[in-house]
């Protein structure tokens, strides 16, 4: 499991551990948990371009409930052995 260090908009940094990624059109999402092991709360965020750059990646939360589900159908198809709750 990769763990990947996100900055904040506030310029705070956070660890999350990367539990799958997956791809729906052409949108990419995130499952990510602060937590390595054990059952823990995780989180769907999607690639979107940076304002400042193009080159540069901002991942956001998933807010639309269609979106999200479309996303967690994607993830789960990776990942065999965990099942997402809404």
């Amino acid at each position: 499991m990769d763990q990947v260090t996100f900055t904040l908009e506030d310029g705070n940094e956070i660890d999350y551990f990367v539990l799958a990624e997956a791809k729906v059109g052409q949108d990419s999402y995130l499952l990510c948990t602060e937590e390595e092991e054990g059952d823990a709360e995780a989180f769907v965020l999607k690639a979107v371009p940076g304002e400042e750059d193009e080159e540069t990646i901002v991942y956001e939360s998933v807010e639309d409930e269609d979106e999200l589900r479309k996303a967690v159908e994607a993830l789960e198809e990776e990942l065999d052995d965990i099942d997402i709750e809404l």
